[in-house]
């Protein structure tokens, strides 16, 4: 039996105009894909074909039995062996099943599934949420965690300065003399000096301690050395006995001998003696004229306003100063090591003069450190003047104090008014409260807010000065988590002579943010709120 190739009615074929007129109504893609299985169909039945007509006698005629839609009719007596049928190709194939097949009406009909791999690859479907649920949960995660351990540096508490009041000075209880000026001083008092009044008076023999600064400047003598040597003869011992006549302080001098540039001025200092100055200008400067011409530049250049010199002894009384400018000159002259030393010395042997004791009233006094004794008679009036120096301690501080009385009437009266002003001056710069504990210096404010007040943990006392208030200068450093109690700092009070410092203290805790702060601040943690 042959095999009709043509396709089944109704069947379109891949090159029939009927399988092309249907092909656009189901896109040109569907209309291949049909074709194509087609094809393949009767590709696969010519295969079977000849695949059959290769089998066994046994195996067609079992397959061309009663099975078969176009097999012999069975024999009537299964007793008896059936007549051998003819071969024939393909006999066990049905022509009513193979004639008819159903129309290939649509893709989804077909008995066939396309070899072609899927123009897209197929999606998913039901889990597209995943991925963005992880990401929006990995960035709260981090901004949780960044923000929970984010750095504080630009969080810090807010410290406001507050203003700590201090007591103004009391006034000294000083008794001024009667008679002539004085003054009183410490050393660096803010206060300044302070002065009966500005009167310049002469200052007699006080005049040698401007001359002795210029010499030692003049010469450069330090310390421990003795200086250049000067030699005497007959003639200079006559000269001393000169200057006794006309009612000079002087002293006696080595004939044929010499005094060194140390001793010369130590008998100027601590014995007066003018020949002994007088000597040295001459030697130095060679006149009084030249030597006049630098004291008035040396006055000008440490800044010694108020003194006017005419000589280099003081025995002019055109020699005058106000007892203010000689506080001054009394700080100047004991900042030079050289004669510091010098006017400390209570007594000095020197050759030709013998022992030579000094003429400060004061200088066994304990705490005194020199300086100078003047006199002079002038117009009918007796100038007793004493420039001291004394340092006292006060509490744990060392303070120098100045006094200079000028134009007393007496000897006695100098040195019972020189006495009795540094007692005074002593007595007024004891020790006072000028801060007490407990003092507000700052107050603190956080963000979050924390509230904390800096304080004095304890009393700050310095040394006032009269009219002078205290001086204070907070430095401290306030990191979250600081207690109530700690010490953040401390604060400096400075006095009218000397400076003190106390702690400074949390009255409450300083904590850091909460974590619910930090979470809800993240502009305020980067420094953008």
């Amino acid at each position: 039996m042959a095999i009709d190739d043509s396709p089944a009615p109704g069947t379109p074929d891949a090159t029939s105009g009927a399988g092309d007129a249907a092909a656009p109504e189901r896109g040109d893609i569907f209309a291949r894909a049909d074709a194509a299985a087609e094809r393949r169909l009767r590709a696969d039945a010519r295969r079977s074909a000849e695949g059959g007509s290769r089998k066994s006698p046994r195996t067609g005629a079992r397959r061309g039995g009663a099975e078969g839609p176009g097999a012999p009719a069975a024999s009537a007596s299964r007793g008896e062996p059936a007549a051998a049928a003819p071969l024939t190709a393909l006999g066990w194939v049905d022509p009513a099943a193979v004639g008819t097949s159903s129309a290939a009406g649509a893709l989804s009909t077909s008995r066939l599934v396309p070899v072609e791999p899927p123009l897209l690859p197929e999606r998913t479907r039901g889990r597209g949420w995943v991925g963005p649920v992880i990401a929006v949960g990995a960035l709260a995660f981090g901004y949780v965690v960044a923000t929970a351990f984010w750095p504080l540096s630009n969080v810090q508490p807010s410290i406001s300065d507050l203003t700590v009041e201090t007591p103004i000075g009391e006034e000294f209880p000083v008794t001024w003399p009667a008679d002539g000026t004085a003054a009183l001083a410490a050393v660096d008092g803010p206060g300044g000096t302070i002065a009966s009044n500005d009167d310049a008076l002469p200052m007699a023999s006080i005049t040698k301690v401007i001359t002795a600064l210029m010499i030692i400047e003049r010469e450069g003598l330090r310390l421990d050395e003795d200086g250049g040597s000067y030699a005497f003869t007959y003639a200079d011992s006559q000269e001393y006995w000169a200057y006794l006549v006309a009612d000079e302080s002087a002293l006696d001098v080595p004939v044929d001998g010499t005094l060194t540039l140390r001793q010369m001025l130590e008998g100027v200092m601590l014995g007066s003696a003018n020949n002994y100055v007088d000597r040295l200008v001459a030697e130095l400067w060679g006149s009084q004229d030249a030597w006049l011409v630098d004291a008035q530049a040396w006055l000008e250049a440490n800044g010694l306003a108020d003194i006017t010199v005419t000589d280099p002894s003081g025995i002019g009384p055109t020699n005058v100063a106000t007892a203010r400018a000689l506080i001054a000159l009394a700080d100047r002259a004991l900042q030079d090591p050289v004669l510091a030393e010098i006017m400390a010395e209570k007594s000095v042997t020197l050759p030709g003069a013998g022992l030579v004791e000094n003429s400060n009233p004061l200088i066994d006094d304990a705490g005194v450190v020199g300086l100078k004794t003047g006199s002079l008679w002038s117009t009918g009036v007796q100038y007793w003047n004493l420039l001291a120096a004394k340092d006292v301690t006060v509490g744990q501080t060392t303070v120098r104090l100045y006094s200079a009385v000028v134009g007393q009437p007496d000897e006695e009266g100098r040195e019972t008014v020189s006495r009795e002003l540094l007692a005074s001056l002593e007595e007024g710069i004891q020790p006072a409260t000028a801060v007490a504990a407990d003092t507000a210096v700052a107050h603190i404010r956080t963000e979050w807010g924390a509230q904390s007040t800096i304080v004095t943990a304890s009393d700050a006392e310095v040394l006032s000065w009269q009219g002078v208030a205290p001086a204070t200068t907070p430095e401290y450093d306030v990191e979250l988590g600081a207690g109530s109690g700690d010490e953040v700092g401390t604060l400096t009070v400075a006095g009218g002579l000397n400076e003190t410092k106390v702690a400074l203290a949390l009255t409450d805790d300083v904590p850091p943010p909460s974590f619910w702060w930090r979470l809800t601040h993240p502009l305020d943690l980067l420094g953008l709120g």
